[in-house]
């Protein structure tokens, strides 16, 4: 979501200047153990940086998996197949958030355009909306800062300003891997996975045989596991994939809670039916 400067005396056309912010969200869902409810948080991230890329999505979850009080120890991410994040540097990139953040990536499902952001085109309208009373009630949005004061009192939301390290290496990285000058400022060559476009679930397994390989097919139970192997995932970047160390201002903390009832789904069979058959394991797909 980009965010364009305006004030109650703007014109049209100075609204829609080339200056602008970009807002990310990352919605966070947990269920509590024996409770009906799911958790929603909302981690919004305003930056100056309009750059939406791979390197920029990293950064935004590098800065919700450190800041977030209880961290998963799993987690399962769906998304829409927007261009920042369905493509080979993110793939590769996650393949690295187990050993980063001791986090275990169950599996990644990408949906078309339209078909994912539901609730977060609602959370990004309760936004628009604030911003629009804060306009309304005499106040200007200049900054970033007027961004938080304008919607941090929506439920379940926490705002922050997020700049990713365009640098890609910080000094420790340098000495690690003995990047030149020159390979510090340059943008890495990412090799495109074949067939990615075709390919809209991804696994990361961290245990048994296809430990370190990148799982992927068609859809969820359909279609041949394409399985890359560590070797040929290293190949895709030109510099070795370093975690991101964007900087991150303080997160602010939500005066209210943002919950989801869920569904009782143990009397429809067709639910009962996925449970009992549970998740298809990569080492049978041949």
């Amino acid at each position: 979501m980009r965010i364009l400067p305006r004030s109650a005396r703007e014109t049209k056309a100075e609204f829609f200047g080339k200056r602008g912010w970009t807002l990310h969200t990352i919605l966070v869902f947990t269920k509590k153990k024996d409770c009906k409810e799911l958790d929603v948080r909302a981690y919004d991230h305003w930056s100056t940086d309009t750059k939406q890329d791979a390197w920029f999505t990293a950064s935004s979850f590098e800065a919700v998996f450190e800041t977030i009080k209880h961290k998963p120890k799993w987690i399962r991410v769906i998304s829409d197949n927007g261009a920042h994040y369905h493509l080979s540097e993110l793939m590769a990139i996650v393949a690295h958030w187990n050993e980063w953040y001791q986090i275990e990536v169950r599996d990644w499902q990408f949906l078309e355009l339209g078909e994912a952001k539901t609730t977060i085109d609602s959370h990004h309208a309760a936004i628009s909306h604030s911003i629009k009373r804060y306009i309304r009630i005499g106040y200007d949005i200049r900054d970033g800062e007027n961004i938080v004061e304008a919607a941090k009192y929506l439920a379940g939301t926490s705002l922050a300003n997020l700049e990713p390290n365009r640098s890609q290496f910080e000094p420790e990285d340098k000495k690690i891997y003995n990047i030149s000058k020159k390979e510090q400022n340059s943008k890495p060559n990412v090799k495109t996975i074949k067939v990615i476009s075709n390919l809209f679930y991804w696994k990361w397994p961290i245990s048994g045989e296809m430990t370190g390989y990148v799982c992927a097919q068609s859809l969820p139970h359909f279609g041949p596991w394409n399985n890359f192997s560590p070797a040929a995932i290293a190949k895709l970047c030109t510099k070795p994939i370093i975690r991101p160390h964007p900087k991150i201002s303080e997160q602010t903390e939500p005066e209210l809670t943002w919950t989801i009832p869920l569904l009782d789904t143990s009397s429809i069979p067709e639910f009962m039916d996925n449970n009992n058959n549970g998740d298809g394991e990569l080492e049978d797909v041949r």
